[in-house]
């Protein structure tokens, strides 16, 4: 099945007014939707997790932890492993977004918010943050912003 045909799934997060604007620039100079930043974020956030070499060391520490934590479902000790991180700070000025994503980015995600006792909302901003910091350090992009400041000022001062 080709990308664009495989199913998906719909996911939300609440985004920071300045990421959100961040992705709306990314999106104005790419010449594409904030969903699709996004999207690309996604991909190269996972590309780049996928290729840890700890990801099996970690993700056996994630399996004993989360086994101790549901064994007390069955009259199991106690699990005193590890307590959920503290929520994240909320900020004033958040933006929700959701959009649609593979079932597989999307499972994939989830596997990540369990191995790093996160939620999917806390990756996806992960993957936004990663993405915008590389995208600052690109050259061609850098090229690109700086082309397209030219051509809106030539078209406001078009209007004035």
């Amino acid at each position: 099945m080709a990308p664009s045909q495989e199913p998906k799934r719909p996911v939300t997060a609440k985004l920071s007014m300045t990421m959100f604007d961040q992705i709306t620039a990314l999106a104005t100079i790419k010449r594409i939707s904030a969903a699709e930043v996004i999207r690309h974020s996604i991909d190269a956030y996972l590309k780049q997790r996928l290729k840890d070499p700890e990801l099996s060391a970690k993700i056996d520490t994630a399996m004993r932890r989360h086994h101790a934590k549901l064994a007390v479902l069955t009259g199991g000790p106690p699990a005193h492993l590890t307590t959920a991180p503290p929520p994240r700070p909320r900020a004033h000025d958040e933006k929700s977004v959701s959009l649609r994503i593979t079932d597989r980015d999307l499972d994939q995600l989830t596997s990540f918010a369990l191995l790093d006792d996160t939620s999917v909302a806390d990756q996806l901003r992960s993957a936004v943050t990663d993405y915008i910091e590389n995208c600052r350090n690109d050259a061609r992009l850098q090229e690109e912003i700086e082309e397209s400041r030219e051509t809106h000022r030539q078209i406001l001062a078009a209007l004035a």
